[in-house]
């Protein structure tokens, strides 16, 4: 991602999702989800069996990261493109 991507993806990222996000009642039903759904499996797993459930995790994350900063890329050309 270009330097100025980069910096104003940050700036959404660390200060207007907090605000507006919470406000969002789709993301909060899915965070309780998750959450419930994570403890469930805290709970179930065996030591090994979560850790390989948390490389799991984290490869995936990395994975929706960087596909989040695609997305963002996209919408930021294409809305450059509909104001010309």
């Amino acid at each position: 991602m270009k330097d100025y991507l980069d910096c104003l993806y940050t700036y959404v990222m660390e200060h207007r999702i907090s605000t507006s996000i919470k406000d969002f009642k789709d993301y909060q039903t899915c965070l309780q989800k998750y959450r419930d759904a994570y403890q469930k499996i805290e709970e179930t797993l065996t030591e090994e069996q979560l850790g390989y459930f948390c490389e799991l995790s984290e490869a995936r994350n990395s994975l929706d990261g960087l596909e989040d900063k695609w997305l963002f890329a996209e919408a930021v050309a294409l809305g450059k493109w509909m104001a010309r």
